[in-house]
């Protein structure tokens, strides 16, 4: 994807790491489709036993937090933060200093959210953090800033 990137996007930075909670080293699975690759390996085993996947290459990443990539946010330009972390969107969304990185639309991944009851978890942090559930699609949900 850095290549793709490199061509497309020549003005974004890129950093060849996982955003975590922590500044471990992890094995990342890439994984055909890529939008399963994950650091998840009873995942990455369950879904090469269904045949949903084809192992492309496992390796050692270096793992950061999101207050380490230092995001610099203009509250008046556009900017966007997508979260899709495998089960750990709370704990990595949590690290976020958000007075000053003041992000004006987050999309997360929430599976727990309860269309019912419309809460989670998530929905109650960013609630907290000044944020309004706008939209949700399928498991993604969609927040500005107030």
């Amino acid at each position: 994807m850095i290549f793709l990137s490199k061509i497309f996007r020549p003005r974004d930075k890129k950093i060849k790491a996982l955003v975590s909670t922590s500044t471990e080293n992890v094995v990342f699975y890439e994984l055909e489709p890529s939008e399963y690759s994950t650091i998840d390996n009873y995942r990455v085993d369950e879904l090469i036993n269904s045949e949903k996947v084809v192992l492309i290459k496992k390796m050692k990443l270096k793992s950061i937090s999101i207050s380490d990539l230092n995001l610099k946010v203009n509250e008046n330009l556009p900017s966007l933060l997508s979260i899709d972390c495998e089960g750990l969107d709370l704990e990595v969304l949590k690290t976020i200093n958000f007075r000053t990185s003041r992000f004006r639309v987050v999309c997360i991944e929430d599976f727990d959210y309860d269309d019912n009851n419309k809460e989670s978890a998530i929905n109650s942090y960013m609630e907290n953090q000044g944020y309004k559930l706008v939209s949700r699609k399928t498991v993604s949900s969609i927040y500005s800033a107030v």
